[in-house]
């Protein structure tokens, strides 16, 4: 990788190898392994927590940030990992709703505001040092968490810092495409690399997955039907699809509704139906019941259903719009 030399960057995406080969690189660039003992620190979730919280740790790392290395021509390097901030948190409350929650909407709040601090910071006192801070920021596209290019903190690195972002489709939202799009072999082969990588995880994700792509192409194949009677959609989703997002197609992004209700043309119902029915039955044996005598071997399943569903049919659709 090649980068300009500044103070202040960010690496953020789900990509967690090549951001880690990132940082590696841009702390070689500016520190050698002899002077990293006393300038190099790194703050990253602790216990439990997947994030970083600013108000936590904000002190120690201005002062990090602020202290010159003992080595002539030396720099301090300083790692914040899954900052709360740029993710878009709001400043912390004091917990649950209760009267005194809205008895402070009527005053002033006297709460630090940490990030305001921060960026004050990185634009007026980091430039008289040396120093430098990385921000590594870890994505989950599946789970809606992403860096916030809203966030205050983000325009000011994208303003004064050096911005890398490495993002590789998730497993599940590349097998849902392989199933619209009616693409066995992509398919087989995405189920045989999901094994790979999370051979504990992986029959749940699968089983979910398939589950979510068949769910949605039917709910498709219903707004075809109730649009031809004039139905309006919002009756539609009220009256046929669930309350869950993930597993409602009316409330997904245009764009990507679009390309499922596209991709429906692919199947039949009858089709749809029967995969569904399959796919349950696979259900049962990704979560086994203590009393089962046997459990067969989920991959050879899941092989079968993907061979049996998607077949060797091809597309009656071509469709260009995928998630990415």
């Amino acid at each position: 990788m090649t980068f300009p030399k500044k103070q202040i960057y960010l690496l953020h995406g789900n990509d967690e190898s090549n951001l880690n080969n990132d940082r590696c690189e841009v702390v070689d660039a500016f520190l050698i392994k002899e002077e990293r003992g006393e300038n190099y620190k790194e703050f990253y979730p602790k216990g439990a927590k997947t994030r970083v919280n600013l108000s936590e740790i904000l002190p120690e790392l201005l002062m990090e940030l602020g202290t010159i290395s003992f080595f002539p021509n030396s720099r301090r390097v300083v790692v914040v990992y899954n900052l709360d901030e740029l993710y878009g948190a709001k400043r912390s409350s004091s917990g649950a709703a209760s009267k005194k929650d809205s008895d402070k909407k009527t005053r002033k709040s006297d709460k630090p505001n940490h990030e305001a601090r921060l960026i004050e910071y990185l634009e007026k006192s980091l430039p008289v040092t040396n120093n430098v801070i990385i921000f590594q920021s870890a994505e989950d596209a599946e789970n809606n968490l992403r860096v916030k290019e809203q966030s205050p903190l983000y325009k000011t690195i994208s303003k004064h810092g050096h911005i890398i972002e490495h993002t590789v489709m998730p497993l599940a939202w590349q097998l849902e495409n392989t199933i619209k799009d009616r693409d066995l072999k992509s398919a087989l082969n995405i189920r045989k690399i999901w094994y790979m990588k999370d051979s504990d995880g992986a029959s749940n994700k699968i089983f979910y997955s398939l589950l979510r792509s068949i769910v949605l192409l039917l709910q498709a194949k219903v707004i075809d039907s109730k649009r031809k009677q004039r139905m309006p959609l919002e009756q539609i989703r009220h009256v046929f699809f669930p309350s869950e997002i993930k597993y409602n197609i009316l409330g997904l992004p245009p764009k990507v509704r679009s390309y499922i209700e596209e991709a429906s043309k692919n199947y039949t119902i009858a089709e749809l139906n029967a995969g569904l029915d399959k796919l349950l039955l696979i259900g049962c044996y990704v979560y086994p019941r203590t009393t089962d005598l046997y459990v067969p071997d989920l991959q050879l399943l899941f092989d079968k259903f993907l061979i049996e569903f998607i077949g060797e049919t091809k597309p009656k659709t071509k469709n260009g719009n995928k998630r990415y």
